[in-house]
Formats: structure tokens, sequence, C-alpha cells
């Protein structure tokens, strides 16, 4: 759970990794002719607040369970997807955020959860937690698959009266190098591998790098989004040969169901300006939904925007597990 300190850098890493896996908000919003720039950041509908989203966080069903009613608790608080897991927001302000943190993935919560040590009591377990997140990636970006840490020992440096300065030692078993043999795919039916294959980054004969793999399944994952598989998961399965050092990974698809274009909504707007923004909306409900509409969408008719204000432009999209749905919520807030 974010505390106060960490909001606004994790609020712009949130809104920057989210766009790895829903393309929006990712890249830079460039400031169209008329001056409004699109970003991730929005303000719920009334009747988002207090909603829960329906897709299980990635996290257990416990914390999620225990955070969710502390946050639904506040006033004009509002629960939605991040690009993983699920986050709390008041307006356009992110106070809470659970996902699970993995092999160093994501970096921005990775490095916030191995914060420096130096300088504090000297403890095994958060000694562990950044071997896991801040050093074992370094390994698993070589190929170094089976790369462990064992328990931190503490050499002593300097001892004065009620105070013990130590060196922390993490001894490192890296084992050998594993190159890639393979990569198979197993369960997609919505896009052949061959489509699939260019977004994968493992060469053969080459070291197998388990960081990139883990970036390159976002990208596979939001490919799936531009068709309207909002739920689309792909798992990779190591599959190893020790006597050749080598690697198969084994891409196991579950793409889900369908989603269409649900509800569109404006907000911010006159009631000109936005009956011609949708007029001009191309993407009719029971369409398959594209998460990419909507940006393009702006960048495509900003002409339609009113030039005179500056305008700060959230997207949101609101996932309707039950009736396999995605409203849009587009909002314009003067800056």
């Amino acid at each position: 759970m974010a505390g106060d300190e960490d909001v606004s850098e994790r609020d712009r890493a949130d809104d920057a990794a989210r766009g790895r896996a829903r393309h929006i908000g990712r890249r830079t919003a460039h400031p169209d002719p008329a001056g409004s720039r699109p970003t991730a950041d929005r303000q719920p509908s009334e009747a988002e607040v207090g909603g829960v989203v329906a897709e299980p966080a990635d996290a257990s069903p416990e914390v999620v369970a225990r955070l969710r009613q502390m946050c639904l608790g506040l006033p004009e608080a509002y629960e939605e997807r991040a690009w993983v897991g699920l986050r709390w927001r008041i307006r356009t302000h992110t106070f809470a955020h659970v996902l699970t943190v993995e092999a160093g993935w994501p970096p921005a919560y990775a490095q916030a959860a191995a914060r420096k040590l130096s300088g504090t009591s000297y403890m095994r377990a958060p000694l562990a937690q950044v071997a896991t997140i801040e050093f074992l990636p370094v390994c698993l970006q070589r190929g170094y698959l089976k790369a462990a840490f064992g328990d931190s020992q503490a050499r002593v440096v300097t001892e004065s009266e009620g105070e013990v300065e130590v060196d922390a030692i993490l001894p490192l078993t890296p084992g050998k190098i594993y190159s890639t043999s393979a990569v198979q795919w197993k369960g997609n039916a919505v896009f052949a591998s061959n489509d699939l294959e260019p977004l994968i980054h493992l060469p053969v004969g080459q070291p197998a790098d388990a960081v990139h793999l883990n970036r390159d399944l976002e990208k596979v994952a939001a490919f799936y989004h531009t068709k309207g598989y909002m739920t689309a998961r792909i798992t990779p399965k190591a599959v190893l040969d020790d006597e050749h050092s080598t690697v198969r990974y084994d891409l196991n698809v579950v793409e889900g169901d369908q989603f269409k274009m649900g509800e569109l909504e404006i907000i911010g707007l006159d009631s000109q300006a936005k009956a011609r923004l949708v007029a001009a909306w191309k993407l009719p409900e029971g369409d398959p939904y594209n998460t990419e509409y909507p940006r393009r969408f702006l960048n495509e008719q900003s002409r339609l925007i009113p030039a005179a204000i500056p305008w700060e432009i959230g997207i949101h999209e609101a996932v309707n597990d039950r009736d396999k749905t995605v409203d849009v919520t587009i909002r314009f807030s003067s800056k």
C-alpha cells in the first residue's frame, strides 16, 4: 500500500507502466494542435464511486479484501484496474495500489520495495527481499535461471558503545547459464503463433533473458487487448535441460472472452462540443473493443475540441465482467 511520500512517484510510474499492458498512458502524450493532452488520469462518474472491479487483482484475495474495505470507506474513493493489480483513487489521486512484485518487475515498484538499507537495523528478512527484488533480476537477465541467494551474514566493521556497524554479506550461487532452445505457444487461437512470435525477444542459442521475457509478455497481452480480449493472460513455463544448459519456454495463453464496446461518456465539455465528439466516435456499441482506439480518436479529432482552454484529458476504461463490455469515459478538465 503506497504511503503519502510515494504517491506522486507511483502515480507517474503506474500511468507510465499501464500503457505496456493497456496501450493507454505509457507514452508521453504529445499536445495536439488544440492544446489538449490525453492522460490516463481521470475522475470517476458518480456511478463509479465506491464501485468494485470484477476481475481479480494480482494479489491474494485476502489482502485485496482488507484493502478494499478500508479504501472504499473513504469519501469519493473508487477502485479500478491498474496495468497490473488494483489501485484506489480519489479523483485523480492514487492513494493505494496493490500488486505482486516478482523478479524485479515492475521495476518502479521493485525499487520502491527495496529501499536502501544503509544506516538501518540489520535484519535478514529485508535483506532477503532486497536480494530477490534488486539483485536476482541481474542474474536472470543473463541466463542464470537457477541463481539463488543464501542467508545473509553480518561482518562487524566498527563497534562503539551501544552500536555496532556491520557489512551485510549475501552469498550467491549463480549456477550455470541457460541458453534459449525454443519458444512454444500453447492455447492461442485468436492470433496465430507466427503473429505473436515477433513480440518475443529470446534469440535461440543466446542466454535466456527472463526479465525481458516478462516485459514482452505484457506487450502480448496488450496486443490481445486491441481485439477486445481484456482478460488475456500469458504464463511462461521454463523447461530446463541441465545436460545441455538450455531452456525451452512454453508460453501458455488463456485468451478469455472477447469484450465489446459499451457506453461512451464524455464529461467536462459544453453540449455542442460533446455532441460533435460523440458523432465522430466510430467504435459502435457491440463491436469488439480496441484499447488503442480512444487515444487515436482524440488525436485524430483534436480539431473538434475547444482550443481556447488548455485541457487535461483523462481516459478511463470500465471493464464489465458480467456483460463483457467496456464502458469508456473521457473527462475534460481545464488545467
